[in-house]
């Protein structure tokens, strides 16, 4: 069970402890005497073992998810979408890939015309 206290780690817990008590007991919020009441009548209700009738919690999904092959396949789909898209992209000219990246598009400069003798 638990390791026997040493002396030493008994009178630091009831430093802690003490220390505790004189922070709450300068605490001036408190809840109303009626939130008290229905927090007691709550856990009295739990205690007794009538709060059975409460919903219970949904559990957490355990590490063999038996749903799993579907989160595979998903994810298998998305890397391959996202392969067809690179190779589009390489495969693509410089032009598009220059839009598809937002470069400004090539100006053309003007041809310059030739001077007559």
């Amino acid at each position: 069970m638990t390791n026997p206290r040493t002396p030493h780690q008994a009178s630091r817990l009831d430093d802690l402890k003490q220390r505790y008590l004189e922070a709450s007991a300068e605490q001036t919020a408190r809840p109303s005497e009626r939130v008290r009441q229905a927090a007691l009548a709550h856990a009295q209700v739990i205690a007794s073992g009538a709060g059975s009738a409460l919903p219970m919690q949904p559990k957490p999904q355990a590490a063999n998810w038996p749903r799993w092959n579907f989160s595979l396949v998903a994810s298998l789909a998305i890397a391959g979408i996202s392969t067809l898209l690179m190779l589009q992209f390489d495969r693509s000219d410089k032009q598009d890939k220059d839009k598809a990246l937002g470069a400004p598009p090539a100006t053309a400069q003007p041809a310059q015309a030739e001077q007559a003798p």
